[in-house]
């Protein structure tokens, strides 16, 4: 009998260990998501940045992406002009 309770306490604490765990497990995917997208609008808008020849350092000020990232990119619109 007391066996049986704490059985069934158990068992809710689980649960609710697994719903906790599964909603911060969406929360974090949709934050990961959200800046998944920003950061690809910024890889964007500095190709069209470099398209146009905007200097790598403005498009590093504008976009805020890494001074590498801006060059690797700049290099793939070299290589689309070329």
């Amino acid at each position: 009998m007391l066996s049986d309770v704490v059985d069934q306490i158990e068992n809710r604490g689980k649960e609710e260990g697994r719903q906790e765990g599964r909603q911060e497990g969406r929360q974090e995917g949709l934050r990961e998501g959200l800046q998944e997208g920003v950061n690809e609008g910024r890889r964007a808008t500095a190709l069209r940045m470099l398209r146009k020849g905007y200097p790598i350092q403005d498009v590093v000020e504008v976009t805020e992406l890494s001074r590498a990232e801006i060059t690797k990119l700049a290099k793939q619109v070299e290589q689309e002009q070329s």
